[in-house]
């Protein structure tokens, strides 16, 4: 590599690192405002059991009529989606975020039995992105890795996510995958997307590129317009690049309690 080109590598980083700071110190700005101590005492643990008897951890953080649902490790071997939400978790907490005038739920690990396995499925061998009740459900052939269950939402980790949606009627849900590195959009999801393209600078598509009936996507944003972002990281293993999709994270929230209505797009 020529001295011009790791010149313009180190700067390209460098901007991206202030773009995060920048971000981080614009939110904590915002929530002292808001009133931090009383959104950080305001924290509760929701909880469901798996199949194999697992507790799923819900956190709901700060209080008021705009919330974001964000979730890892639907598919318990991309491993990255939940080492991302957890750092996410410990942020927000750290740093006594969102606003008292906002909802934040954080679910970390929505497949605790497939992520122990090392699998995509759950202890059922079913597919939880492929176990939401939407009108398209089970319409594909029935294979290895992406079985939809028996019926729409057999499983109990289904049921936890779609118990969050109905209770706290969340203005986005982030959902957070591997390895395709995009951020694809269901539902008026366009306006936070292009919030956090500014972070990761992943392409944001409406299509991922195969079927995927009985999605979360497609109950959510296609059937119910709730905005829905699934965030596809760029690896399944162990190390998300917090400085960008971190910062699109922290984007999306700030898209969530920084506006009072989710524009469509």
């Amino acid at each position: 590599m020529s001295n011009n080109s790791s010149r313009s590598v180190r700067k390209n980083s460098m901007a991206r690192g202030c773009m995060t700071v920048s971000l981080a110190i614009a939110l904590a700005a915002t929530t002292s405002a808001a009133g931090t101590s009383q959104a950080a005492s305001l924290r509760s643990t929701m909880t469901a059991r798996t199949v194999e008897g697992r507790l799923i951890k819900a956190y709901v953080l700060g209080s008021g009529p705009r919330s974001l649902l964000v979730m890892g490790g639907v598919h318990g071997n991309e491993t990255s989606s939940v080492a991302l939400i957890r750092h996410f978790e410990q942020w927000v907490s750290h740093y006594r975020l969102p606003p008292s005038d906002c909802l934040l739920i954080v679910v970390p690990d929505a497949n605790p039995d497939g992520h122990a396995r090392g699998t995509r499925t759950n202890a059922d061998s079913v597919d939880l992105n492929r176990n939401f009740p939407t009108r398209d459900w089970g319409t594909l052939p029935r294979r290895k890795g992406d079985y939809p269950g028996p019926r729409p939402a057999s499983e109990p980790e289904t049921r936890f996510v779609l118990m969050l949606i109905a209770r706290f009627h969340p203005s986005l849900i982030v959902s957070v995958h591997a390895p395709y590195r995009q951020l694809n959009i269901d539902g008026p999801a366009m306006r936070v997307a292009r919030k956090m393209h500014r972070f990761n600078h992943d392409p944001i598509t409406r299509r991922i590129g195969y079927p995927t009936p009985g999605s979360l996507g497609t109950y959510a944003g296609k059937e119910r317009h709730v905005p829905v972002i699934t965030l596809e990281l760029a690896s399944r293993g162990m190390h998300p690049a917090w400085k960008t999709d971190g910062a699109a994270l922290l984007a999306a929230m700030n898209g969530v309690c920084g506006h009072s209505r989710q524009d469509s797009g």
